[in-house]
């Protein structure tokens, strides 16, 4: 079990606990760690040797994304989310549990599912990449993170983005064939947004492409909009918002805008996102 001790509001620590005492009630054998630094989940995902039935992950989708991009996928076991993040948008779409006898009964029924995983220029990634002003809020919370985030986290960060936030022109490219404008995209593969956003229509983890959301208009006013069109799953009802399905897509823009992978900050644009042929087991009810 690999275990983020300030994910959230910093209650991983006290559901690892009581998740290793279920397991060893229960007979399982199971090590914790804990990550130590930004990006430590990483390394110790490169460590797991062969041999585990599962690799369990409790924290935010941050520290999923570090795992599958520091694992050898060759060897990585099956993984259980255990959500103690922020959004927690996998457990969400997942419909995961979050007492620990439930998880652990959830690992002994041992059923799981394929999730090929996409690519954002070189990195790997389970459910989306957007680029605009959410976008830019993860880069205000990567450069100034507090101890501990929790929703209440984010309210400084972004108004710190908004003092800077200037709507940048996308370009955005599917599969070599369509290209459209916007000032705001999310290419996802998740049904919420955030967790309690709703944009998509028909995203599916399990799905050959992409959902791309394309937002042609992101002035704070529009934003605020969408927000609440998102949280009431009413944003069919904008004409501002389109979507596409796309296998490959090509997001650049002048000036440059910030880009953010499974919730975290990534890189500023240009940004190629592809579905790979690679794939992890994840457990689900």
């Amino acid at each position: 079990l690999i275990g983020n001790p300030v994910s959230g509001r910093g209650k991983t620590s006290a559901v690892v606990r009581e998740v290793v005492s279920c397991a060893r009630e229960r007979d399982h054998e199971i090590e914790a760690v804990f990550t130590t630094s930004s990006g430590s989940a990483c390394q110790l995902a490169a460590n797991i040797t062969p041999g585990f039935d599962c690799l369990m992950i409790a924290g935010g989708d941050g520290v999923i994304n570090d795992v599958i991009n520091g694992a050898n996928l060759d060897t990585l076991p099956p993984l259980m989310v255990i959500a103690t993040g922020t959004a927690n948008m996998l457990a969400r779409e997942l419909s995961l549990p979050k007492t620990a006898p439930e998880i652990i009964k959830l690992v002994e029924r041992g059923k799981t599912a394929t999730i090929k995983l996409g690519l954002a220029n070189e990195k790997r990634f389970l459910m989306l990449v957007s680029s605009g002003f959410d976008a830019l809020v993860t880069k205000q919370i990567k450069e100034n993170r507090p101890k501990r985030l929790g929703f209440r986290g984010y309210i400084k960060p972004a108004i710190k983005a908004l003092r800077y936030y200037r709507p940048a022109a996308l370009n955005v490219t599917m599969d070599s064939q369509t290209t459209v404008d916007a000032e705001m995209v999310i290419v996802g593969r998740i049904n919420k947004y955030g967790g309690i956003f709703r944009f998509s229509r028909n995203s599916s983890l399990t799905s050959e492409t992409f959902e791309v959301c394309v937002f042609r208009k992101a002035t704070l006013t529009s934003i605020i909009k969408y927000g609440l069109l998102g949280l009431f799953r009413l944003s069919e009802l904008s004409s501002e918002i389109q979507r596409f399905s796309a296998r490959h897509v090509i997001i650049d823009s002048r000036p440059a805008s910030p880009v953010e992978v499974d919730g975290d900050y990534f890189c500023e644009t240009p940004v190629s996102i592809q579905l790979t042929g690679q794939a992890i087991q994840v457990i689900t009810p």
